[in-house]
């Protein structure tokens, strides 16, 4: 009836590898008064207890139990997860072992169950095992075209997989991938949709149903190649010679049937499959009606002796029905596909000079051929050479992008990437970009948006942009995790927001570039096996594909596996969420541009990510190429009037620096160089901590940077790092001695002619520094810092600032004062008070300390107004404080306002938002924006 607590059943894992169960039944008392009465007795003292002991104890998993879930729908089910890598159901049987059939066919409740209690008893009924790492979650699925039971599970090594316990211990279909993280936390089911959360902040959904039903048919529909036709041969009458002069035949080993083109095409709605042999033949499939054509032999051209085994390859016209199939001594044929339009059986044949021919493709209109040593553009029409570009690389051209009527882009063998100007400035001398892909082949290229995409066998995706000075610059290469080798960029649109289609050893994938959504992964046994892949786009997503995978077999025959299906029709919002770090974000820093703010944020995962502040969110732009260990440290350093530019530093572990050039406009990124030590380095040594700051100029023209980071060594890297792209892609720096602790924490302030560096240790040491703010020499023709001049060997003043070490500092100036703010693990948040005097020595007036909290603080910021100060601080205790400190009544130092933080509070920074508020970021587990609405004046 309404109102009674419904009868229940409680399963809870335990750390000793058990599940246990429970059942309660309300004892006849309505919801209300049960908890009126707990309402009543819940302030006592003495409140009544009951102690029940679990119906079942499951034992099976070797591990901690990570997960329980009952079947919603049959109670007598019960799955669990486990530390030792396991998927278990469990199922309700009667304890002597026997049960009726009828009784294995009902769905029993929780009633139903609780009643068996003394009668049957849990038992492992299926253990699935498919995860390499800890299953974290598990989740019952219900569709309604499938009757059995669906079990889906996630686990720490990054996937979510679908099981049929009832059917087999194997998954149904492939594991699902999409997080860039290690560890799925979360799964859940709702009608066809799976839902999965992981620990990189996003939740993925992916349509069940649809996966289901291209695994739940034949793996690959099969289609037989015909054979090729016997050839004709001539014999010849040698009855007249002697059978001693006769000379004898040699036998010819049988040789099998070689493919040397497969194409996708449509002729009208109906999809078909192209193929061509080194015998001659052409084929068509109609995939829907698995129905062959055979074609007139492609080689069959009046006036041509084409040799057909020497054909290797093929394309065909998007939209018009004809191929064009290519041959190692350089011919090119022209072939029509539709038999029954007479007006086009025309065949055409041209012999080019350039050989050997390594592919055939149509783009803009024009038919483009790359050949050993040279790219020539063809008409499609008569196949006349219109424009032949000379190879000028060592590579052999591989794959190409063609901007119509402006620049074509070719990548070769060797990973470098050429760019040659078409139409009007077709005189102007090819530009080469060495090494875009280190030496490995370029496999595929994309303008979009005026940026130049391109993948390679490096597994990298590299942005290049043309420069003003008509030159080719390398921005960025990331590597994309999981991938052996990419071969495709897709994209329904001129959005930089691209598919990426590559390989995991044999298993071909295509995922979303920008959340790491995996739409699909197949096994096509052997990379290099002949395959040909498109797919369909619907507002910049894949909405379906075909694969087809060309397999030998040992009789010398041929046959196409052929993969096809939808991809998610239901799941039109795959990606919810913005894609965050995966570990802990050990510093971040605010970019301030002309128009655009910008937030760069770094991590223990090794990763760099850049967001834009749009409004009061967040929006995830793209990834900085990644560290070989965990990033430490990020800052950014801007000039005052510049050209909407910052300078963009990353270090961490090996002692690495990576700089960059951030264009806020565009929300571009390029890569200026690299920061290497020039003695070996393992892993332990890491710098920990990056700062930057504006140089003032030595001609007014050359805009640099100081850069000081510190290091687990005790140790400072000063590098002077300009905005102007140079030759060299490594920079290397010089090196100032402390007192050998590590160094946790720096704050650059330039005061005049002066940068004041105060240095922060393990040891609770504040040290000072005094450098030079402006350049003696040109940087770009010096290999260090000594364009700086001046006395750069140690510290001016050290202080003893906290008892533990300093986590945190952040300087601001009014008018001759310097304030310097530090919290440590001591727990205590102090002050440094210095007198500074532009040409005179810097002295320390006042050291103010306020215990703050009970656990350590990992970060501090001061915002000056006048005379008065804002301190935001941060740390383990999750609190975001504001403290107001004055600087001409030091003794006035209060705590104003404070806010709960979700995180560990290891990174903050703040800057000005809307109506005079700053906007601070609070980095740690996680990410967070806060504001505070301050007082202008001192509180009374």
């Amino acid at each position: 009836r309404e109102g009674l607590i419904p009868p229940l059943i409680v399963a809870s894992g335990t750390v000793f590898g058990e599940v246990l169960v429970w059942g309660a039944v309300d004892d006849g008392k309505t919801l209300s008064k049960s908890i009126k009465l707990w309402c009543e007795n819940s302030n006592s003292s003495t409140v009544s207890q009951t102690r029940v002991r679990p119906a079942h104890r499951l034992v099976g998993h070797s591990g901690s139990v990570f997960g329980v879930k009952l079947c919603p729908n049959d109670a007598s089910f019960i799955a669990s997860t486990s530390d030792d890598r396991s998927v278990r159901l469990w199922r309700l049987r009667p304890a002597n072992g026997t049960a009726l059939d009828t009784e294995r066919k009902l769905l029993l409740s929780a009633r139903d169950v609780i009643d068996r209690q003394h009668s049957h008893e849990y038992t492992l009924f299926w253990t699935g095992w498919g995860h390499t790492a800890r299953v974290w979650d598990v989740s019952f699925a219900q569709l309604p075209h499938v009757s059995e039971l669906i079990v889906v599970s996630s686990g720490e090594d990054g996937t979510a997989r679908v099981w049929n316990p009832l059917q087999s211990d194997k998954e149904m279909t492939p594991p699902l991938r999409g997080h860039r993280c290690e560890s799925v936390w979360s799964v859940d089911v709702f009608e066809s949709l799976v839902v999965t959360g992981g620990n990189d902040g996003t939740a993925k959904v992916y349509d069940l149903e649809s996966r289901l039903r291209s695994s739940m048919t034949p793996e690959a529909r099969s289609f037989a190649v015909p054979k090729d036709p016997p050839a004709v041969t001539e014999s010849v009458d040698d009855s007249d010679i002697p059978s001693k002069k006769r000379k004898k035949k040699k036998k010819k080993a049988k040789s099998g049937q070689v493919v040397c083109g497969m194409e996708f095409y449509s002729k009208g709605k109906a999809e078909h499959v192209l193929v061509s042999t080194r015998k001659g033949s052409l084929y068509s499939l109609d995939i829907d009606g698995d129905v062959w054509t055979e074609h007139k032999k492609w080689c069959t051209i009046k006036g041509s002796a084409i040799d057909p085994s020497t054909g290797n390859c093929m394309a065909v016209h998007p939209r018009r029905m004809k191929a064009v199939l290519g041959t190692t001594d350089g011919w090119l044929v022209q072939v029509p596909l539709d038999p029954w339009d007479k007006s086009a059986d025309t065949r055409v044949a041209y012999k080019s000079c350039h050989r050997p021919t390594q592919s055939v493709s149509f783009s803009n209109g024009m038919l483009v051929v790359l050949y050993a040593r040279a790219v020539v553009l063809y008409d499609c029409e008569n196949l006349i050479p219109v424009n032949t570009l000379s190879s000028t690389t060592p590579g052999i051209p591989l794959s190409f992008a063609l901007e119509k009527d402006a620049r074509m882009y070719v990548g070769d063998s060797r990973g470098n990437i050429t760019r040659f100007e078409l139409g009007q400035e077709s005189g102007k001398e090819p530009m080469i970009l060495s090494r875009a892909h280190e030496k490995e082949h370029v496999t595929a290229i994309r303008v979009v948006q005026g940026l130049v995409l391109s993948v390679g066998n490096d597994g990298c995706l590299t942005r290049s942009r043309n420069t003003a000075d008509g030159g080719l610059q390398r921005l960025t290469s990331v590597p994309i995790a999981n991938a052996t080798g990419l071969r495709n960029i897709f994209s329904g649109s001129e959005s930089l927001h691209v598919a990426l289609g590559g390989y995991y050893g044999n298993e071909f994938f295509l995922i979303d570039n920008k959340s790491g959504y995996e739409f699909l992964r197949q096994d096509t046994g052997g990379r290099q096996r002949r395959q040909c892949f498109r797919t369909g786009f619907e507002e910049g997503n894949p909405q379906s594909y075909s694969l087809a995978i060309l397999s030998g077999l040992k009789d010398g025959t041929n046959t196409i596996n052929l993969h096809k299906t939808m991809v998610d029709t239901k799941a039109n919002k795959y990606n919810i969420g913005d894609v965050m770090h995966a570990e802990e974000i050990n510093d971040l820093c605010w970019i301030r541009g002309v128009s655009t703010t910008h937030l760069i944020t770094g991590s223990n995962d090794c990763t760099v990510k850049l967001f834009e502040l749009r409004g009061k969110q967040l929006n995830f732009i793209s990834d900085l190429p990644p560290h070989e260990s965990c990033v430490r440290g990020v800052c950014a350093s801007s000039h005052l009037g510049s050209d909407d530019c910052s300078l963009l530093v990353t270090a961490g572990g090996k002692l690495s620096m990576e700089f960059y050039l951030l264009h806020s406009a565009t929300s571009m990124v390029s890569s200026l160089c690299s920061y290497r030590i020039q003695d070996k380095s393992t892993i332990d040594h890491r710098m920990n901590v990056v700062r930057a700051i504006p140089l003032l100029p030595l001609n007014g023209l050359w805009k640099s940077h100081l850069v000081l980071a510190g290091d687990s060594d005790g140790k400072l890297h000063l590098v002077v790092v300009g905005e102007t792209p140079t030759l060299r892609r490594t920079t290397v720096g010089q090196t100032l001695e402390l007192s050998g602790r590590p160094i946790l924490t720096i704050e650059l302030l330039r005061v005049g002619e002066e940068i004041l560096a105060f240095v922060g240790t393990t040891g609770g040491e504040v040290a000072l520094f005094r450098l030079p703010a402006r350049l003696i020499s040109d940087a770009r023709n010096e290999t260090s810092a000594k364009c700086l001049g001046g006395d750069l060997s140690g510290p001016d003043i050290i202080i003893r600032a906290h008892q533990s070490g300093v986590n945190g500092l952040s300087a601001a100036l009014i008018d001759s004062k310097v304030i310097v703010c530090s919290v440590g693990d001591d727990q205590c948040l102090g002050v440094l008070v210095f007198d500074v005097h532009i040409g005179e020595d810097v002295t320390i007036a006042k050291h103010v300390k306020r215990h703050q909290s009970a656990s350590a603080q990992k970060s501090v910021k001061v915002v000056s107004q006048n005379n008065l100060c804002r301190v935001y601080t941060s740390g383990h205790d999750e609190m975001l404080c504001l403290w107001l400190f004055d600087v001409d009544d030091t003794t006035f130092f209060q705590l104003v306002a404070s806010s709960p933080a979700c995180t560990s509070g290891c990174a903050m920074d703040t800057i000005q938002g809307e109506k005079g508020r700053e906007l601070i970021a609070v980095g740690g587990v996680g990410l967070e924006l806060h504001s505070f609405v301050w007082l202008r004046c001192k509180p009374q």
